[in-house]
């Protein structure tokens, strides 16, 4: 009997755990992001309470600019890090981090 009430916690936490992993999972298929917004959005709440991430500019303008060019292959990553911390912009984190 005190195998089943040492061991009843544990199966508990186990079974929690699944569901949080099972659960996360379920959001990112959904399109949700989960966590803080990245460099470039903000963390918003709609008038319903449902939670969302919007465009946060400058930032946002230096990130789509960063990319773009970085998927054309105009600049290569050190160079537009080197670009973003001459002008002192947050996105220079993000890129090197």
């Amino acid at each position: 009997m005190l195998a089943f009430y040492l061991a009843a916690p544990e199966v508990e936490n186990d079974r929690r755990a699944l569901n949080t992993f099972f659960g996360m999972r379920r959001a990112k298929k959904e399109g949700r992001y989960m966590g803080t917004a990245p460099s470039g959005y903000v963390n918003k709440v709609s008038e319903g309470r449902k939670k969302y991430i919007t465009l946060k500019e400058p930032q946002a303008g230096t990130m789509k600019w960063v990319f773009e060019k970085l998927a054309d292959g105009a600049i290569t990553q050190r160079r537009s890090i080197s670009w973003q911390k001459g002008r002192g912009s947050p996105a220079a984190k993000v890129i090197s981090g």
